[in-house]
């Protein structure tokens, strides 16, 4: 029973139930922005995008297939243009084809570098109020994913659910 179970651990894991393999890392930010102007933020979704869109797509084809995380209701994403005037807005900031870490800060501030061509799909997302970032997350997958791909959204809803703010504080005296 114990070997089943760690066989099925390792192909979830590896990728090896459902597509390529999957990594979420977090990237430089902290709660600055607290749960319940993520709830707000989640009525109406607002997503900025940078980078080359995975396979092609347009905005509007990204922004209907991203999902909030589940705890979440489910609202369309509405797309905003980079720029001062989004810099004034709560939304997520998505940059396809970041490599290497993710600095929320910068991402906030659309201080963004050029996407880089990579092989299989990476992205990074910050939640920002403003200019100033919560939690930013790093997502690369082994294989391609385009917003045509069901596992688009519920990558990209991982992603999210990574940057958004955590909604009970961590006691690190108690180790959790």
């Amino acid at each position: 029973m114990r070997t089943g179970l760690a066989l099925a651990a390792i192909l979830v894991l590896a990728g090896c139930a459902g597509g390529g393999a999957e990594r979420i890392v977090a990237g430089s930010g902290r709660d600055r922005i607290g749960p319940a102007e993520f709830a707000s933020f989640a009525a109406s979704p607002a997503v900025e995008l940078h980078g080359a869109r995975p396979g092609g797509a347009s905005d509007a084809e990204i922004a209907a297939a991203l999902r909030l995380p589940p705890r979440f209701r489910d609202a369309p994403f509405r797309v905003t243009a980079p720029g001062p005037q989004s810099r004034n807005e709560t939304r997520i900031v998505i940059n396809f084809g970041q490599t290497g870490g993710v600095d929320g800060q910068a991402l906030c501030e659309g201080r963004i570098g050029p996407g880089q061509a990579a092989t299989g799909f990476s992205a990074a997302a910050a939640f920002c109020r403003g200019e100033t970032s919560g939690r930013a997350a790093l997502l690369t997958r082994s294989d391609a994913l385009t917003p045509a791909d069901p596992e688009f959204g519920r990558a990209m809803s991982r992603l999210i659910a990574e940057a958004a703010p955590r909604t009970e504080p961590i006691n690190r005296f108690r180790g959790d």
